[in-house]
């Protein structure tokens, strides 16, 4: 996993007036959001891990690897669930100052870690619509498979009825005795 560089806080090679528009405070919680986003990219990257072995199980028909996929997948998700109300804080509390966060040279790196993101997001979401098709082929497949067995069983058993003799009646028994 890639190592996250810090952000910075507000520069300090600005004018007074200028530090005083990102506050001390304002420069906490964007170090905190900036923390958050980078564990939850972390999470999304563990998802985007998990979603191409998913497609090259399905790919395979290896149903025991997608369910240990899904497990794994479930324990990401459930990761990404516990930041989403400390994120969600944060980001309104930066959004109620978002004139004074725009001012603070974390600003920026965290503007490309929401991109960065959602560019996860797409690709997990990509992957799974692969593995979805994938599966489906496989699904069909199978099915077609169990249509040709049955085709076949249903040929043989009116071979079987055309080419074997007919069992012995009990007629036979009913002419001795």
């Amino acid at each position: 996993m890639p190592t996250r560089t810090p952000l910075p806080a507000c520069d300090s090679r600005v004018s007074a007036p200028a530090l005083d528009r990102c506050p001390p405070w304002l420069d906490e919680v964007l170090a905190s959001y900036g923390d958050d986003l980078a564990s939850l990219l972390a999470a999304l990257e563990r998802l985007v891990s998990l979603a191409r072995s998913g497609r090259e199980a399905a790919a395979r028909n290896d149903a025991d690897t997608l369910l240990h996929i899904v497990e794994e997948r479930t324990e990401a998700s459930a990761q990404i669930a516990s930041l989403e109300p400390r994120i969600a804080a944060l980001r309104r509390r930066i959004a109620e100052h978002i004139d004074l966060a725009g001012t603070s040279l974390s600003f920026p790196a965290i503007a490309s870690r929401h991109r960065e993101g959602e560019q996860l997001v797409n690709t997990v979401l990509a992957l799974d619509r692969e593995t979805l098709a994938s599966l489906d082929h496989a699904e069909r497949h199978r099915r077609d498979v169990a249509l040709a067995i049955e085709a076949g069983e249903a040929t043989l058993a009116a071979y079987r009825k055309v080419v074997a003799p007919p069992p012995f009646s009990a007629g036979l028994i009913d002419r001795r005795g």
